[in-house]
């Protein structure tokens, strides 16, 4: 009877042992789905956040893009408004040329005027 006590205690032992081994193991394997289910949610926020700084990264290029635009407008619109001034301005430059030697020919007209005055009085 002795050799079946044994047997038993060691058996009872053995299963003993096993029992804790398996609920360790099973310990070490809810610790680690507990991990991985928390490196998951803190992927899926981190995915989140990152598709809202696309979001916002989109938005910011499309409103560069339109001040860009309207930059390139406006210069070229300041451009032609200048070439436009200086066209006038040479346009007035040519004015002021033409009404000059107009004055000129005219002061000189005067002057033979008052000279043949000057003769036919005397």
């Amino acid at each position: 009877m002795n050799r079946f006590v044994l047997f038993a205690a060691i058996a009872a032992f053995a299963c003993a042992s096993a029992s804790a081994q398996e609920k360790s193991q099973e310990k070490r394997q809810q610790v680690l789905i507990q991990k991985l289910a928390n490196d998951k949610a803190t992927l899926e926020r981190e995915r989140a956040q990152l598709s809202r700084d696309k979001a916002d990264l989109a938005t910011k290029s499309d409103s560069l893009k339109k001040e860009l635009e309207r930059q390139k407008r406006e210069a070229t619109r300041g451009a032609r408004e200048s070439e436009a001034l200086r066209s006038e301005v040479a346009a007035a430059a040519e004015r002021e040329r033409s009404l000059k030697s107009e004055l000129d020919k005219t002061a000189a007209e005067l002057q033979e005027a008052m000279r043949v005055n000057e003769q036919l009085t005397a």
